[in-house]
């Protein structure tokens, strides 16, 4: 009987560790009608991160005895809960946060872009609503074109041009229809064979779309200002992708010596530009959980052409989160995600800002000033920056 009864005890300590299962639905306060997309979590436990589904509720398991959800949703406050009892009904507010015509300080600049990257995922997690923040944040400023800096076709890839669901994603996921400005692009998306060939054929589906090369560069200029982006493909220029045949067939036999005494050539080269910028998707510096080898790679290859031709900015994705790091006089950002962010970011060696969210950036240049603004997905710009001549 004792034993029985130290059965029932031990059986009751153990069910915590297996979680309590928290559901409910997200509306607006106001109208009542719920709202798809929005994002929720455990503030306590930031990788728990989930989003309203099409059946307009959300479902998350935690650890957490007593936890605090957070709901956040595009032109709405952000909200903190305490769950009592389940399911929940979560009303958001309409937020009283600037318009998308004004969050771009830097507006008056003569040369425009968005930079967005780790895209596409159907529609899932908060693809949706960011889309539309860029189509709006567009109208307003005119781009001269959108950077994609890597992973735009989640999770798999485009495996091809023809059919529903890339069709799909570049009409309704992607980009709203009004998105003015071309897509430019680097080269990676390593998971789908024969993809740099492809890209002549997703120009007869979109002609927006633009990818001269693997890596290539590119002078905007409006106004008599100049931006020289040089666009590289940072796969190849980490060698443990070429350890990985199966997973990554187009960057084997990729020549990344070719690729850095290219980058120099362009580097070197006097394009009497205002601005030179350096574009890819793997970090040089950032706090990530990925691979220290990543960044080891990159600082060797890349880091030391940054340095002595002065590029004042590189921009790249990869980590999902913003990250602004100065450093011997280069300014490195990680452009977050526009889907689904990783909120654990923490600031290292050279910091100025870091942030877990979600979002996109705009780029604006006079030929005194050069701007990044870091955009979250409420529209608000959460850091810029600044480079003056």
């Amino acid at each position: 009987m004792k034993r029985f009864a130290l059965l029932i005890v031990l059986f009751l300590l153990l069910i915590p560790a297996f979680g309590q299962e928290i559901s409910g639905v997200v509306m607006d306060a106001a109208t009542g009608e719920t709202l798809i997309g929005a994002a929720v979590y455990v503030e306590e436990e930031p990788k728990s991160r989930t989003t309203t589904g099409l059946d307009e509720s959300f479902r998350l398991t935690t650890s957490v005895s007593s936890p605090t959800l957070v709901f956040s949703y595009l032109g709405y406050d952000t909200q903190t809960v305490k769950p009592a009892g389940a399911p929940l009904t979560v009303k958001l507010r309409e937020s009283a946060a600037e318009q998308p015509e004004d969050i771009v300080s830097a507006k008056v600049g003569d040369v425009k872009l968005i930079i967005a990257n780790d895209l596409c995922r159907n529609g899932y997690h908060e693809q949706k609503p960011i889309a539309e923040l860029m189509g709006k944040v567009s109208d307003a400023i005119g781009p001269k074109a959108i950077l994609a800096i890597g992973d735009t076709h989640h999770y798999l890839g485009v495996g091809s041009v023809d059919g529903p669901p890339l069709d799909n994603e570049l009409r309704t996921h992607l980009l709203p229809p009004r998105t003015s400005g071309r897509v430019v692009s680097p080269s990676r998306q390593p998971r789908v064979s024969r993809q740099h060939a492809g890209r002549h054929r997703l120009l007869r589906v979109s002609r927006r779309w633009q990818m001269p090369g693997r890596y290539y560069t590119r002078i905007f200029k409006d106004g008599g200002v100049k931006i020289k982006v040089v666009f590289i493909d940072t796969t190849p220029l980490i060698d443990s992708y070429h350890k990985k045949a199966e997973s990554y067939p187009d960057i084997q036999g990729q020549d990344a010596d070719a690729q850095i005494k290219w980058l120099e050539g362009e580097l070197s080269r006097n394009d009497k530009a205002d601005w030179t910028i350096v574009v890819g998707h793997h970090p040089v510096n950032a706090h990530t959980s990925k691979g220290e080898h990543e960044r080891l790679d990159m600082q060797k290859r890349v880091h030391p052409l940054l340095r002595k031709y002065k590029v004042d900015m590189y921009v790249c994705g990869h980590i999902h989160n913003f990250l602004h790091i100065s450093m011997n006089g280069i300014d490195y950002v990680v452009n977050t995600s526009g889907s689904l962010s990783r909120p654990d970011v923490a600031a290292v060696y050279g910091t100025v800002f870091c942030d877990g969210g979600t979002g996109f950036s705009v780029l604006t240049a006079t030929r005194e000033a050069l701007t990044l603004s870091l955009v979250d997905r409420s529209g608000k710009v959460i850091h810029q920056v600044k480079r003056a001549k």
